[in-house]
């Protein structure tokens, strides 16, 4: 069994944006973890690979993998996380098909919570998809994955402090299918955080339709619809898609920025209310109904009552000389 460090390895889980990640555990404390190891000799490559577990380091959210340790093994560079045990949302879709529109609501509302935190902080992720949404298991709980790929907005060019710049002006990163125009024209220095706002609103789109927004046979095909041709209604794909989520999915893929929800908080916020509003009627549903007969006689009692307030001041002598009127009005439905 290979070892890094206090970490040995037990089989490979993913392949990230800067190396693989591998099932693990501390050999001293058993504890399980991933453990993420670079593969490659590019100095920028590796410089990013640094930089993502730096930055993963200093942001708390519970839908943020948690850094546990770094080091290097020779010429490999490696750090370990919390393991999440679980699928990604494009598997559990694969598998389970769309999901609820309540459990969508709560997912992608965790994953934007998560970027805000994120946005504060600078970073920008620059690959918000599905494959990069984790669903623990034991708990539902969705962490967002892979930073192998995030810029930060305050360096603009993305420079280590040794000034090497780690983005290069024409260079495309990201998936086509769910990656902001902005980030398809090349440009570095345009993408912030109204990027991952349209990544997850992509995202969005996929757990309704069950497709991205926009797919084609090659790269070129996808970033020709992405930076030419509005995305189809999701009720294409599924007619049971509820509009209000609709609505925030194509709004989020709007080609210029500014037309997006202004930020990954406003993002969640409208989830949250969608949320709410689907589990009105299903509250109410649920809630306690008195027995027929109990429920007849309280309304019966409440009448006599109020039919005695009503007499006691409509009888003579009371109040001044002109009798007042009354109006009850008595819902006992």
């Amino acid at each position: 069994m290979q070892r890094l460090g206090n970490y040995a390895l037990e089989g490979f889980l993913a392949k990230g944006g800067q190396g693989a990640v591998y099932r693990a555990h501390h050999v001293e404390l058993g504890t399980p973890a991933a453990v993420k190891v670079f593969e490659g000799d590019d100095p920028r490559q590796l410089a990013r690979f640094e930089q993502e577990a730096r930055v993963l380091a200093r942001l708390h959210h519970p839908s943020l993998p948690r850094v546990l340790d770094f080091g290097r093994d020779g010429r490999r560079a490696w750090f370990a996380m919390e393991l999440v045990a679980g699928d990604n949302l494009a598997e559990k879709v694969k598998r389970e098909g769309i999901p609820a529109p309540e459990r969508v609501c709560e997912v992608l509302a965790a994953v934007a919570e998560a970027l805000e935190v994120c946005h504060r902080e600078g970073v920008i992720h620059r690959d918000v998809k599905p494959q990069n949404v984790l669903v623990e298991t034991a708990t539902g709980r969705a962490v967002l994955a892979d930073f192998g790929l995030l810029k930060l907005e305050a360096e603009g060019a993305a420079r280590t402090q040794g000034g090497q710049r780690l983005s290069l002006t024409g260079e495309v990163r990201g998936t086509p299918s769910f990656m902001a125009p902005e980030q398809a024209e090349g440009s570095s220095a345009g993408v912030g955080p109204a990027a991952d706002v349209y990544g997850l609103g992509a995202a969005l789109y996929y757990l309704l339709a069950g497709r991205p927004p926009f797919a084609g046979t090659t790269a070129y095909n996808v970033f020709f619809k992405l930076l030419n041709e509005d995305p189809s209604d999701p009720r294409r794909f599924n007619p049971a898609a509820p509009p209000e989520l609709v609505r925030l999915a194509l709004r989020s893929l709007a080609k210029t920025p500014s037309e997006r929800p202004p930020s990954a908080a406003a993002f969640a916020a409208a989830l949250r209310q969608t949320a709410s509003r689907l589990a009105a009627p299903r509250r109410r549903a649920q809630a306690p109904s008195l027995p027929r007969g109990l429920a007849a006689g309280l309304a019966g009692a409440f009448l006599g009552a109020a039919a005695l307030a009503l007499a006691l001041v409509l009888a003579p002598g009371h109040g001044g000389a002109s009798p007042p009127t009354a109006s009850i009005v008595v819902d006992v439905a």
